[in-house]
This record gives C-alpha cells, sequence and structure tokens, in this order.
C-alpha cells in the first residue's frame, strides 16, 4: 500500500510540475505577439505614441518600413502624442486582411491645445505574422487626420 500511494503521490507531482511549466510557457513574454492582429495593432500604435521606432517598424511590412518610418520622425518632432485609440476594425472574410481606424491625440511643441486625428491602417497577415501595409486618411471628411498621414 505504501509502493501504490508513493508511487501516485510521485505521478501527481509530476503531472502538477509539467502544467506549471506548460502554463508558464504558455505566458511567457516571448511569445511572438505579431501573430495575433489584437497585440500587433496594440504594440504598433503604442510604439508610435511613445517614439518608440525601431519597435513599431518591426510591425510594418518591409514593403513600406523606411518610407513610414522616416513619415513617424518627421510629424513626432514637433509634437508629442497623447493617446492613441483603436476605434474601429474591418477583417475580411479569409482572415488574413484587415482595415483599422485609429484616433490619434496630440499637442505641438509650444501648443497646449490637444488635437485629435485619424487614420486607417490596412493591415495583412504576412508569413502568420500581422504586419502594417499603409496608413492613410479616411475618406470621412468629417474625421481630421492624424499629424501621420498627408489628405
Amino acid at each position: 500500500m505504501k509502493i501504490q500511494l508513493h508511487t501516485e503521490r510521485t505521478l501527481f507531482v509530476a503531472a502538477a510540475l509539467f502544467f506549471i511549466v506548460v502554463s508558464a510557457a504558455a505566458c511567457s513574454p516571448n511569445q511572438d505577439r505579431s501573430k495575433s492582429l489584437a497585440f500587433s495593432l496594440k504594440d504598433y500604435n503604442e510604439a508610435v505614441r511613445w517614439k518608440q521606432f525601431r519597435t513599431a517598424v518591426k510591425f510594418v511590412d518591409p514593403v513600406a518600413a523606411s518610407k513610414i518610418a522616416r513619415q513617424l520622425r518627421k510629424a513626432t518632432m514637433r509634437i508629442d502624442l497623447t493617446d492613441v485609440e483603436l476605434v474601429d476594425i474591418d477583417v475580411a472574410p479569409d482572415g488574413n486582411s484587415a482595415t483599422c481606424l485609429v484616433q490619434f491625440s496630440w499637442f505641438e511643441t509650444g501648443n497646449l491645445t490637444v488635437r485629435t486625428g485619424y487614420e486607417l491602417q490596412d493591415w495583412h497577415k504576412i508569413d502568420s505574422r500581422w504586419l502594417m501595409t499603409r496608413h492613410y486618411v479616411s475618406e470621412d471628411k468629417d474625421e481630421p487626420p492624424s499629424p501621420f498621414v498627408k489628405p
């Protein structure tokens, strides 16, 4: 009876340790967050907000990365972002592309008036990662543009 109880306890402890290790690995910060549209959107736009352009361009299609990085650097030389908000996401039926409406709030250097503007961002799943392929002005004339896109 002691041998069987000891074996059952050992198996239980081993199973519990296995579950803990697997759970910890699943929650690891080293996961590739770019495989999720929600994480990619959040990480890209927060990196833009905090002027972390090296991080931001990791979420941009390499074909467009240098152009977008230049636009971001140029625009943020004269402004400070105060907020970024995801307003709407329209995912294509095939699940491999999406158009997202993003709102930016900012103030210009020397002016404390907070302004708000919008941009559309096209995202595509490329090699199992979500990457932004372009950002542009919304066609809705009631929405002023973000500082990163030209009307």
